[in-house]
């Protein structure tokens, strides 16, 4: 005989599993530090190719006016300014990365946890009656 809250236990976690689980799954394999880590560098990359584009298309606006200074404006000045908007710009946006990236490291593993708690509760199911 069918037992319907079985059918409806393994119903829903085969829907979790074929649609978000694949994804989180594979996420919460790593440890939180190394799953980070990575993002962390993988933003920093990106962070650092976005603040070179905004430089150009700085540079390209102000063409003119920086043409026109360049013979008397101050490029060890300009170069520190442009370092310290960097620093500060990428202290910014990997802050915010490392807060988004935990978080949505966190949720995974409580979906995952959930996920792996109702697959313990169908084995359990399973071998009570078989008994």
């Amino acid at each position: 005989m069918i037992n319907e809250q079985r059918t409806r236990m393994m119903t829903k976690l085969a829907l979790y599993e074929s649609k978000r689980g694949k994804k989180e799954l594979q996420i919460t394999r790593y440890a939180p530090g190394d799953y980070v880590t990575a993002h962390m560098l993988w933003s920093f990359v990106c962070g650092t190719i976005a603040f070179v584009i905004v430089l150009v298309l700085w540079v390209l606006y102000n063409i003119e006016s920086l043409l026109i200074e360049l013979f008397s404006m101050d490029i060890m000045h300009l170069a520190i300014n442009v370092l310290l908007v960097y620093i500060i710009f990428m202290g910014l946006y990997l802050g915010m990365c490392y807060v988004y990236i935990s978080y949505r490291y966190g949720r995974y593993k409580k979906r995952v946890n959930k996920f792996l708690l109702g697959l313990k509760e169908l084995y359990r199911q399973y071998v009570q009656s078989d008994n």
